[in-house]
């Protein structure tokens, strides 16, 4: 059986204010009777800082979407397990995707990781997490890292996971139905790195690439290997949720860091460094 979540997995485009850029940003949850939806937003560059400015009252000056491709989902019968690895601020995005499964029946571990304690949020029993442990019980497993172990296992969501995977070729627990890494670049490479040897299908969200997302920039493509042949796919179009183990990670990675100079310059400009 397979779904596809109208809107889990999609973002909308931002653009804060009237010669601001348009930014990426997924959806964390929404409510379509309200006509409202959630962001999670890390201030990291001057548009991201400016939106955390923002107060009650304030609006941005456009938004459009949901854009790209709703994440698909699949039914998983008997002893199997859909794992998601969220790194940081990757945990919202996962949220609604995770919520899909469970309710659809499948069981869902979440490996969620934060720098330090400190940075934890949504993981209290009246908090999105907690409540949906409340709603699926033991349908929903929980695993939290912490980069120093001020909070849960210490280390990076790898961790856990390779555990999982190592017990899973000795026959113990449940087996690794595919899973789903939304995070930090680097973290992702690490999902996808560990899980391919072993085959376990592993996906990758890359929607913070995304400039204009309707495919015509051409800043979103991703570097992918397809029957041998090094092809390009659009991460706004095509994605954002991509098979993690045909992109070209040593390729796609650089881009990160291309604009640094630029982005302390505009932080400088804003009052921000």
């Amino acid at each position: 059986m397979v779904a596809r979540s109208a809107q889990a997995g999609q973002f909308v485009r931002v653009l804060p204010w009237e010669k601001g850029e348009l930014i990426p940003l997924t959806l964390a949850d929404w409510d379509a009777e309200n006509g409202t939806i959630d962001l999670v937003v890390q201030g990291m560059g001057t548009s991201s800082l400016e939106i955390n400015r923002m107060a009650i009252g304030d609006a941005f000056s456009g938004i459009a979407g949901p854009l790209g491709r709703a994440s698909e989902l699949h039914r998983y019968e008997g002893n199997q397990t859909v794992v998601f690895c969220a790194g940081g601020v990757g945990l919202p995005p996962v949220y609604p995707i995770m919520r899909k499964h469970l309710r659809l029946g499948n069981h869902v571990t979440l490996i969620s990781g934060f720098r330090a304690k400190e940075f934890l949020f949504w993981t209290g029993d009246d908090e999105r997490i907690g409540k949906l442990k409340q709603e699926f019980g033991d349908q929903l497993s929980l695993i939290y890292t912490t980069n120093d172990g001020s909070y849960g296992v210490k280390g990076f969501v790898t961790g856990p996971l390779e555990e999982m995977i190592k017990a899973n070729q000795q026959g113990i627990g449940r087996s690794i139905a595919e899973v789903i890494a939304i995070g930090p670049p680097l973290m992702m490479r690490a999902v996808s790195d560990l899980t391919k040897p072993y085959g376990v299908k592993t996906v990758a969200s890359l929607n913070s690439i995304m400039v204009d997302a309707t495919g015509m920039c051409g800043a979103c493509m991703v570097p992918v290997t397809i029957d041998g042949k090094l092809v390009r796919k659009h991460a706004c179009i095509d994605g954002p949720e991509i098979d993690a183990h045909i992109i070209d990670w040593d390729k796609f990675l650089p881009r990160f860091n291309a604009f640094k100079a630029q982005e302390l310059e505009s932080k400088r400009k804003h009052g921000f460094a």
